[in-house]
C-alpha cells in the first residue's frame, strides 16, 4: 500500500511539474520578464524540480531565439553558475553544452555571454589524445557552419580572446569549398589550417579541375613557395588536365595578383617552365 501511495504521489507531482514547465515555456516565449520574476517567486520551493536535468530554462530560452538581455536575466534570476552541462532533450539529439548549442543556433552573442560567465567552449570537444578542438568539425557535420559562425570561432574565440588554443580544420572541407565554389570560406579556414600544416599543392589541382579559378588567387597568396615554383606548378597542372589554351586565358583574366601576372606572363609566353 505504501508503494502504491508513493507512486500516486509521484504521478501527481510529475503532473504539477509538467504544468509548471508548460506555463514557464509560455512566459519565456512571450519574453515577459515581469511574469518570469513573478513565476519564480511563486514557485521558488519547486524550482529545483522544475529546472532540473530533464528541463533547462536557459537552453529553452536560447531555442526560442530570445534577446540577449532576457537570457542574461534568466541567468541571474535562476542563479546559473555552471554552464558546462548537457542540454537536455535538445533538437540536435547530441551531448552539447549551452555554449555549443547557441552556436548551432547561430547565436554567437549568447555564446559570448556564456563564456564571459565561465562557460568552457572546449568542454567535450578536446579529449586526452587530441589537443585540437573539433568544434568546427561538429558544426560542419550538422550543416550549421555558416561563415559568420566560423569567423566568430576562429577570429574571436581563438585569435582574439584566446579561448581556444588549436582548432581542427578537416581536410575534406576544402574539397567541398573548392568544388562548390564557396570561395568566401577559403581564406578564413585555409589560414587556420596552415598554422599547423604545409600548403597542399593538391589544392591548385583541385581548383583547376573544377574550373574554380577565383580561389587560385587566394591559394597563391597563402602558398609560401617561391613565385617561380607556384606559377610553374599551376601551368604544369593546366597542361596535365588538358584544354590548356582556354584555361590559361581564363586564369589570366581572373587572377589579379600582380606578382602572379608577372611570372605567369613570363613562363606562358616563353614556355621556360617546360625546360627549367
Amino acid at each position: 500500500k505504501l508503494m502504491l501511495y508513493n507512486n500516486q504521489v509521484k504521478r501527481c507531482m510529475d503532473k504539477i511539474i509538467n504544468e509548471k514547465r508548460n506555463k514557464l515555456n509560455n512566459i519565456i516565449k512571450e519574453c515577459d520578464i515581469e511574469k518570469l520574476i513573478c513565476f519564480y517567486q511563486d514557485n521558488d520551493a519547486l524550482m529545483d524540480n522544475i529546472n532540473d536535468s530533464n528541463y533547462d530554462v536557459l537552453s529553452n530560452a536560447i531555442s526560442f531565439g530570445l534577446p540577449l538581455n532576457f537570457i542574461e536575466s534568466i541567468i541571474n534570476l535562476f542563479s546559473y553558475s555552471n554552464f558546462d552541462y548537457e542540454v537536455p532533450k535538445n533538437i540536435f539529439a547530441e551531448t552539447i553544452t549551452p555554449a555549443v548549442y547557441s552556436l548551432l543556433l547561430s547565436r554567437s552573442d549568447v555564446c559570448s555571454l556564456l563564456i564571459s560567465n565561465g562557460a568552457d567552449i572546449n568542454y567535450g570537444f578536446i579529449d586526452s589524445t587530441n589537443s585540437f578542438n573539433i568544434l568546427i568539425d561538429f558544426l560542419i557535420f550538422h550543416r550549421k557552419a555558416s561563415f559568420n559562425v566560423l569567423y566568430y570561432i576562429i577570429e574571436k574565440l581563438k585569435n582574439e580572446s584566446k579561448k581556444i588554443e588549436k582548432l581542427r580544420i578537416p581536410e575534406y572541407v576544402f574539397h567541398i569549398i573548392i568544388k562548390h565554389k564557396k570561395n568566401e570560406y577559403f581564406p578564413l579556414l585555409a589560414k587556420e589550417y596552415l598554422c599547423y600544416k604545409k600548403f597542399p599543392t593538391g589544392w591548385y589541382s583541385m581548383a583547376l579541375k573544377y574550373n574554380n579559378y577565383e580561389v587560385v588567387n587566394d591559394m597563391y597568396v597563402l602558398d609560401e613557395s617561391t613565385p617561380d615554383q607556384k606559377v610553374k606548378f599551376i601551368l604544369e597542372e593546366l597542361k596535365r588536365i588538358g584544354s590548356y589554351d582556354k584555361d590559361v586565358y581564363i586564369l589570366s583574366m581572373t587572377i589579379k595578383n600582380q606578382e602572379f601576372i608577372k611570372y605567369f606572363n613570363k613562363y606562358n609566353d616563353y614556355n621556360e617552365w617546360i625546360t627549367n
